[in-house]
């Protein structure tokens, strides 16, 4: 029986691999390209910029990150601002409490929504917002929408099951 030196043969197949892995980095590294030099297509907005406006923290903290990829997909500047949004300031596109919004579409410093963003098939699925926050009274002002529900809190109705079979509970309710 023949005896097998694993030093030898460990040693012989750690130069291999080392060798292997020069000639690929050396290939890698070639001026050479096989294929064609591509260049990125121009950014639909390169050269715009954006101030949004989001003074509510959390609601900030869930945009940042779609404002982030949005300019970094259009190629636009885009400011997400802290500060809430004042007439006369620079801000494009703000986050505001419905409470503001009669104040600011009496005084005309809003754009209405197009109507094509309530249609089937839009990004924004309009159809699939609680029907009581689609109309005026959450987003609208004079018959008219201005803004998008993004966001709500509400109060609902629940129940505790352990109070409703607690022997005590009922007796006090009797």
């Amino acid at each position: 029986m023949q005896r097998v030196n694993f030093r030898f043969f460990r040693r012989q197949a750690c130069g291999e691999l080392i060798l292997l892995l020069a000639i690929l980095v050396a290939a890698g590294c070639s001026n050479s390209s096989a294929g064609p030099e591509t260049v990125a297509p121009p950014k639909p907005l390169a050269g715009k910029s954006l101030v949004f406006s989001c003074s509510d923290e959390r609601l900030r903290a869930h945009f940042e990150p779609m404002v982030r990829v949005w300019s970094h997909e259009t190629g636009a500047t885009a400011t997400l601002a802290a500060e809430p949004m004042k007439p006369g300031d620079a801000t494009d596109l703000a986050i505001l409490p419905a409470a503001q919004l009669g104040a600011w579409a009496d005084r005309g410093d809003l754009v209405l929504l197009p109507f094509n963003v309530r249609e089937a098939g839009n990004a924004y699925h309009f159809s699939s917002v609680v029907p009581p926050f689609r109309g005026e009274a959450y987003a609208g002002w004079g018959n008219q929408l201005f803004g998008l529900p993004v966001a709500f809190e509400t109060q609902v109705v629940v129940y505790r099951a352990d109070r409703f079979t607690d022997p005590a509970a009922q007796a006090e309710f009797q």
